[in-house]
């Protein structure tokens, strides 16, 4: 078994790559019951959580590491089964091998002494990176509202990380904030607009009144893999039932940065799948993308970006 170095691996020490875990891959690879595994090396392309690519019985699979965070425990489950329920449900994310006992996340050893390190084993998706252009544009618009929509027939009570860790609630108008008192030079009415989207993101029953679905969480190019006229979601550790917006500001900042074009062909697919996202749900993707973007823009011209992006 041959197993390098990762050079992907994020978590550098004495700012060196850190030896892969010929020991620990071994160890876990058995508890799931595969005792040949076929062409293991280190996993190529990141993210530092995925550690090793293997095929077995002629099928390509990567081995996970999940670390428990501030959902706990119960949470690494739960995402796997939302999982699961979505693959049954026809949606393009990937199985899981589960062992003799049916498991499909077991706990430790870690080669770092860390407490609380799962491991699972997923099928590598087919597909080539994601790149913005109108075909993508189309498909990622209705991959997230297939998502938002299947999502009502999930089974879990798992919160969005982000919902549960009040990212919207405080970290965003916090930067709003803090912005308008280093006193940027803005144009009439400029200041109001900043101050509208504080009140709505630091106000808890404006965001109750949002549309709710299971998002992904971290709907970035990382996470999307082209395969002809398809995409596949991958990297879904961050499932969980919120604010559907998150989701959109987060495709419309990190897919296609805010290209008006694309953004627009992106929202009406969306829209498709999702008609009666409403307009207290357009106004929170606004409240988002202000805060995601405003340190990169100009405020008029981001403004005026974020007013035609999100014009009916």
């Amino acid at each position: 078994m041959l197993l390098g170095r990762n050079p992907t691996w994020h978590g550098l020490i004495d700012g060196k790559m850190p030896p892969f875990p010929a020991a620990v891959v071994r160890d876990v690879l058995t508890r799931f019951g595969i005792e040949k595994p076929a062409r293991i090396k280190a996993w190529p392309f990141g993210p530092f959580d995925i550690i090793a690519a293997f095929e077995y019985r002629n099928t390509p699979y990567l081995l996970k590491g999940r670390h428990v965070e501030q959902r706990g425990i119960k949470s690494l489950y739960q995402t796997q089964d939302i999982q699961k329920q979505l693959l049954q449900l026809g949606f393009p994310v990937s199985d899981f091998i589960a062992n003799s006992f049916g498991e499909t996340l077991v706990e430790g050893p870690d080669w770092q002494n860390e407490k609380n390190i799962f491991y699972e084993i997923q099928t590598i998706l087919p597909g080539v990176p994601f790149s913005p252009d109108t075909r993508t544009a189309s498909l990622s618009g209705k991959l997230l509202g297939q998502l938002h929509l299947l999502g009502q027939e999930i089974q879990s009570d798992l919160l969005s990380k982000f919902y549960y860790i009040d990212t919207f609630v405080s970290r965003l108008p916090n930067l709003l904030q803090a912005f308008l008192q280093d006193g940027q030079s803005l144009q009439r009415g400029e200041s109001q607009e900043i101050q509208d989207s504080i009140s709505r993101l630091s106000d808890t029953s404006t965001r109750s009144s949002l549309t709710h679905r299971l998002t992904h969480g971290d709907f970035t190019p990382d996470n999307l893999l082209v395969n002809q006229d398809e995409l596949f979601l991958i990297d879904n550790d961050e499932f969980g039932f919120g604010v559907a917006a998150v989701d959109i500001a987060w495709g419309l900042t990190y897919l296609f940065g805010l290209n008006i074009g694309l953004g627009q062909i992106f929202l009406n697919e969306y829209r498709k799948h999702i008609p009666e996202f409403a307009e207290n749900d357009l106004l929170a993707v606004k409240d988002y993308l202000l805060a995601l973007n405003l340190q990169a823009y100009n405020v008029s011209e981001l403004l005026a970006i974020l007013h035609t992006l999100l014009a009916k």
